[in-house]
């Protein structure tokens, strides 16, 4: 390290020495698997992202759904029914129907 100088480093005279090309292969290595990292990592982000927005709207649509079937269930009681049903003029029987099995 007692030759090592500032000079060298900045002419770029360290790259060509013997030492430093037989650590070049592990140098590419090492960026090529940062470059996998980050774009793993970002990809990884934008999924959890969409993940997240696919979420509230499924909250949404499940709140969306049960007030939608509150709604059908009070509109087909039968109450309702008949009241509908009287307001047009028609008059439901509240006898029971008997019902005969043949066999």
């Amino acid at each position: 390290m007692k030759n090592f100088e500032f000079k060298n480093l900045l002419d770029g005279g360290f790259l060509v020495k013997k030492s430093f090309l037989s650590f070049l292969p592990a140098i590419l290595l090492g960026v090529v698997l940062i470059v996998v990292y980050i774009g793993n990592r970002y990809y990884i982000e934008t999924t959890l992202k969409k993940m997240d927005n696919m979420q509230l709207e499924i909250n949404a649509l499940q709140k969306k759904y049960s007030d939608q079937k509150g709604a059908y269930q009070k509109t087909t009681q039968m109450l309702e029914i008949d009241n509908k049903l009287q307001a047009q003029g028609v008059k439901v029987s509240k006898e029971k129907i008997k019902q005969t099995i043949l066999y």
